[in-house]
């Protein structure tokens, strides 16, 4: 019995592809070796305790750590229910201060917080500090945005230094902000605002002095 192996053929200009068809299989071969691009990881933005700077961080993160001073930055959201022994809340996550809750002697600092119940304290927030219930604050508001809606009704004892505000509900005490504060109709301001711009819409209320921020007194 003979033995005849079939002929190996080889790929080739002189084989059976065409140089058009060799060009088309090397250009796959390339594609195939290059490297994979990593995917997209959305981020946001969080501001460090300690040193104050902002760090874009991975969206789903639950902690992080500051890129300057390596501070630890925690990023859970987090929620006071009736009860609760929480009062110092440190996080670059959101708060909810629940309707059915009323606590004093709060210490805040998170990015966005929703005051649907009644909470006095100091608040720091990096975002919208919104406030929907009738509480008095005794300590400081220092916020990006303050948002009282129209169910709320707020005594500031200290005050509070924004960079904007929208005032739908009622406000009494001394506000500062950098940029705007909008008194939107129904919307009642009782005290001293220096701002930049102050906006009172058609049946808004303003009774009190109103003075330019610090930096921009003298110009």
């Amino acid at each position: 019995m003979n033995f005849h192996p079939k002929p190996r053929i080889t790929e080739t200009l002189s084989g059976i592809l065409s140089e058009e068809e060799l060009r088309i299989q090397r250009d796959k071969e390339k594609i195939r070796e290059r490297p994979a691009r990593p995917p997209h990881i959305p981020t946001r933005a969080v501001v460090c305790y300690e040193c104050r700077r902002s760090s874009e961080v991975p969206l789903a993160a639950l902690s992080a750590k500051c890129c300057y001073c390596h501070a630890y930055i925690n990023l859970g959201d987090v929620t006071i229910f009736p009860g609760s022994s929480k009062r110092r809340i440190r996080t670059q996550g959101d708060v909810l201060i629940r309707s059915d809750v009323n606590i004093n002697h709060l210490n805040i600092c998170c990015h966005k917080l929703a005051m649907q119940g009644k909470g006095s304290g100091s608040f720091h927030c990096t975002g919208t500090m919104s406030i929907s219930s009738e509480t008095s604050v005794a300590g400081w508001i220092t916020a990006h945005t303050l948002h009282i809606e129209r169910r709320g009704s707020v005594t500031l004892r200290k005050g509070a230094r924004v960079q904007d505000a929208l005032i739908q509900g009622t406000l009494m005490g001394t506000i500062q902000a950098m940029g705007r504060v909008t008194i939107a109709r129904g919307g009642r301001l009782l005290g001293d605002v220096a701002a930049a711009e102050l906006v009172i819409d058609e049946g808004g209320i303003h009774r009190g002095q109103r003075f330019l921020p610090p930096q921009q007194t003298t110009a």
